[in-house]
């Protein structure tokens, strides 16, 4: 029989008739399927007998009413081989390599659009302002240099390897395979189990294991109507409320700490939805502590007694009655858990969300709740810090990235250097840790390989007057982040824990501005973008909301500036390769390069004007002379490279494709959660197999260059550089 109080709020629910939408809204809030189903049959009996049916048995439906897929990014398709230093580029840095040079490359630049590379202004840092070096206004070197090393990277095949590669992403997706029980089964509520994380006394038994463990436990549902603490506040304001506000209430906070070692006595008070309720009961028979959910949702203000109602957010949870086995956790178990729960970064993990606030108490030796799935430090094994909590896909990016078998070689260490390095790599220089290379001895493997690079970068000078602009604008920089999938994976079925997908190639933002547009022109364009990201949900929030003070030029115009790039014994073919990149193989007007900030919005265009080439040769006695014509490095770089079949390959067509301004349309990011819903449902793993939307099941939904493009099979010729 259905549950009448189900049954009631999906009948107040807007969608009600929305199977998908029913379903996981009312999951998320800790409903059990087979009873949201059934309730759902009685609201709309003709689709009773479908209803019934296993969610897992009956064929899985794709919602393929996507109708937009925009950014203002662009994929570079990945090379398919990497081109390697040779052995004497790759020698040591003191010996000459015969025909080797070294020199320097003054380049004009100059910005079309507003620009801003620079630091946190003002006593609160909420406001980001423009670079200054001995009073005066600069771009750095180390910009530059990032800039034009990403370039290079498409242009010379370089290893993908600059990549989160160790990163698995969550996944919290009530339709997907892995989270119904093919991988982690959070949604069945009886494979679901409870524990206390803690740091293990004495630290790790063995390099394996992390140093962590879990207590299991018992747990069991506490109605939010019920809670005495709640005062005058209604239910519907409890689940607006933040996390410690939750535990202060209730007596479990010691100053502004929670402390999950007070506890409080229950007595049984029925079930709900399968799952046994605790009331509390000052003489009740189970010793346990209240365990309380975030606010929901995060950051906005408490819903009203109707959406509470239609929500389902009726209950918290009780730990109770411990177990004497301990599960120490194995290194690799944390290090997922951590990965989930804090913000993507590669050296330094920051706590996000809930864990923010419980990630001090575990530190400190004390003890935080957690639940769990799967065999303890098994595959299958996962935990988090809510009832719905995110679990790893199957795979990571470099678990992705790997399956392209020239992404796979790693560089490898012999005698304190270093075989396999790539041509930008020895270039730009590198320092390998951990898994970025092997060892092929003779002794241990040494903790890390790191070698200085041929190029060192200035910090550019204005020549045209600049001046930061009076008023810094407001915006929230937010974006589809890599974990994304439709957009930053190829393939038919776009996921992370698909089996036969690839990364969809390396990121570029597209120059927005066609040759002749004023900077006011796009300045005005620019700030309205910016301003479109500010909402009613957003704009009052501190965390999110920045403020951009821009670099523009005094007389409205654009912005000249002018760095060095020096060389050291260099080859032809690597001076070719920085020509090459500078000037987007000898057609600089045609191009452009984007620096700095909001460069999703159209800030930071800029183009090469000018290069003056001085180079010395490494025979004894050499001098230094003017370069005019650049034509034979670009063309010794080329040659190296495959002439004309390395120019037609999907990887340079992307890459100019990408640098052509003006050119490509929908440079918008995609508004609200609705259009990343539907494009992510019209691609993802479901149940039976099902294929993926026919419109959507390109191997690649964002390429720099339409698959249809002709390739260009001859190049202008290079600019003329000037003397000195």
């Amino acid at each position: 029989m259905a549950d009448r109080d189900l049954v009631e709020r999906i009948r107040a629910m807007r969608k009600n008739t929305d199977l998908n939408f029913v379903v996981e809204t009312m999951l998320e809030e800790g409903e059990e399927e087979e009873a949201i189903r059934a309730a759902f049959a009685v609201v709309n009996p003709a689709s009773a007998a479908r209803q019934r049916a296993q969610v897992n048995e009956r064929p899985a439906k794709r919602d393929c009413s996507a109708d937009q897929c925009k950014a203002p990014f662009r994929f570079v398709a990945l090379n398919d081989r990497v081109e390697y230093a040779t052995p004497a580029e790759g020698g040591p840095r003191h010996k000459p390599i015969p025909d080797g040079y070294c020199g320097a490359i003054e380049v004009t630049w100059v910005a079309e659009t507003p620009l801003l590379i620079g630091a946190a202004e003002g006593r609160n840092g909420d406001v980001v302002g423009p670079m200054r070096l001995a009073g005066e206004w600069t771009v750095p070197g180390s910009s530059l240099r990032g800039m034009l090393r990403n370039a290079m990277e498409s242009v010379a095949f370089a290893r993908l390897s600059r990549i989160n590669g160790h990163h698995r992403y969550g996944l919290r997706d009530f339709e997907h395979p892995e989270y119904k029980g093919d991988g982690f089964p959070v949604s069945k509520v009886d494979e679901v189990g409870a524990g206390w994380l803690r740091k293990r006394a004495g630290g790790p038994s063995d390099p394996d294991h992390s140093g962590y463990e879990i207590v299991p436990c018992a747990w069991a549902q506490a109605m939010i109507a019920d809670l005495p603490f709640l005062g005058p506040a209604a239910p519907w304001d409890w689940v607006g409320w933040k996390l410690g506000d939750k535990y202060a209430s209730a007596g479990m906070a010691r100053g502004k700490v929670i402390d999950f070692g007070i506890t409080k006595r229950f007595s049984p008070g029925g079930e709900h939805n399968g799952k046994q309720v605790l009331t509390i009961d000052a003489n009740g028979p189970i010793s346990g502590a209240l365990v309380f959910s975030d606010r929901v949702p995060p950051g906005k203000e408490p819903p009203s007694e109707a959406a509470w109602r239609a929500s389902g957010k009726k209950v918290e949870y009780v730990f109770h009655s411990e177990q004497a086995e301990v599960v120490e956790l194995t290194a690799k178990a944390w290090a997922t858990f951590r990965r989930l729960n804090c913000k993507p970064a590669r050296n330094k993990l920051v706590a996000d969300g809930s864990w923010k606030v419980l990630e001090r108490i575990v530190e400190q030796g004390g003890r935080v709740p957690v639940f769990h799935v799967g065999t303890p430090n098994a595959d299958d094994f996962a935990f988090g810090l809510t009832r719905l909590f995110k679990v790893p896909h199957k795979h990571s990016v470099a678990d992705i990235a790997e399956r392209i078998a020239c992404h796979r070689t790693r560089p490898v260490a012999t005698d304190g250097s270093a075989d396999k390095i790539d041509l930008v790599e020895n270039l730009f220089g590198y320092v390998l840790e951990g898994d970025g290379f092997t060892h092929a001895g003779p002794g241990a493997k040494p903790a890390a390989l790191a070698r200085k690079g041929k190029l060192a970068f200035s910090f550019a000078t204005f020549v045209t007057p600049v001046v930061p602009q009076a008023e810094a604008t407001p915006t929230v920089m937010m974006g589809p982040r890599a974990s994304f999938a439709p957009f930053y994976l190829a393939g038919g079925i776009k996921d992370y824990s698909a089996g036969d997908v690839t990364l969809a190639g390396r990121k570029r933002y597209l120059p927005r501005y066609r040759p002749g547009t004023t900077a006011n022109d796009a300045w005005a364009d620019i700030r309205a973008r910016l301003g479109g990201q500010m909402n009613s949900d957003n704009r009052e929030n501190d965390r999110i909301r920045t403020s951009l003070r821009f670099l523009v030029a005094a007389d409205g115009g654009e912005m000249e500036f002018r760095s060095t790039i020096r060389l050291h014994n260099v080859t032809e073919s690597e001076i070719g390769a920085v020509l090459w990149v500078l000037t987007h193989g000898g057609d600089p007007a045609a191009h452009r390069h984007m620096l700095g900030r909001a460069k999703a919005f159209g800030a930071g265009q800029i183009r090469v004007e000018r290069l003056a080439l001085a180079l010395r040769p490494n025979a004894p006695g050499a001098k230094t002379v003017t370069i005019d014509d650049p034509g034979p490095f670009l063309a010794a770089f080329e040659t190296r490279m495959g002439g004309t079949a390395w120019r037609r390959s999907a990887t340079i067509r992307d890459f100019l494709a990408a640098c052509r301004p003006g050119e490509a349309a929908d440079l918008e990011y995609m508004t609200g959660p609705g259009p990343f819903a539907k494009l992510k449902k019209a691609v993802k793993p479901l149940t039976g197999d099902t294929p993926p939307c026919p419109a959507y099941a390109h191997p690649r939904l964002l390429p720099a260059c339409p698959e249809s493009a002709a390739p260009r099979t001859t190049r202008p010729p290079p600019p003329q550089g000037r003397r000195r």
